[in-house]
């Protein structure tokens, strides 16, 4: 079993990337939140769930223990496939998923593609029964990254692809003295010029 990669990102392909650690490349299933943060040839860490099945072997990444352990708690749930948990991770913050859980608030997970009712509610009043940790407070950089997160969850909410949303973050020098709100206007405007 694999429980944490370091190494340098060589490919971003669809949902994974190719890791290279030591020469060997890591095909590593990772949210769309790494991307948003480290770019190609950059140092990555992860902590991973390696999931070993019949026909199945797969490597899932985490920047953070705080995203690995969710992943885990809602992959217990009946019906949440892997799959479906990166799906979950990549709509919604663990700081979402999380307040969700404690206001018993299930349209965060009705927005998601592929997350009906039923299972919006069996993943709330299941989630709701364990014990789950709080999140760890995240440094600077991580807020910068939640920021980001939230201004592309917002846009591709209302249809923009994600690569043009991207092209434009990464141009604008001054993000992080901006709050998430004012990003979002910001990156709106530059995309309707």
């Amino acid at each position: 079993m694999i429980g944490k990669l370091n190494g340098t990102i060589e490919d971003y392909i669809d949902d994974y990337l190719i890791l290279d650690v030591s020469g060997v490349g890591y095909i590593v299933y990772t949210t769309d939140n790494i991307k948003i943060k480290y770019s190609l040839n950059n140092q990555l860490k992860l902590y991973i769930f390696h999931n070993i099945k019949e026909n199945i072997n797969k490597l899932y990444g985490f920047m953070t223990k705080d995203e690995l352990n969710y992943f885990n708690f809602l992959i217990s749930i009946n019906g949440v496939s892997c799959k479906i948990a990166m799906n979950i991770l990549n709509h919604i913050t663990l700081d979402t998923l999380l307040s969700s859980i404690h206001e018993n608030d299930k349209s965060f997970l009705n927005k998601i593609p592929g997350i009906g009712k039923v299972l919006a509610n069996r993943i709330i009043s299941e989630l709701k029964l364990k014990k789950l940790p709080e999140i760890t407070i995240i440094n600077e950089q991580g807020n910068n990254y939640s920021k980001i997160n939230d201004v592309l969850l917002a846009l591709k909410g209302l249809g923009y692809k994600e690569d043009q949303i991207m092209k434009i973050v990464n141009k604008i020098d001054n993000k992080d003295d901006l709050n998430t709100e004012e990003l979002t206007t910001l990156v709106l405007m530059k995309i309707g010029s």
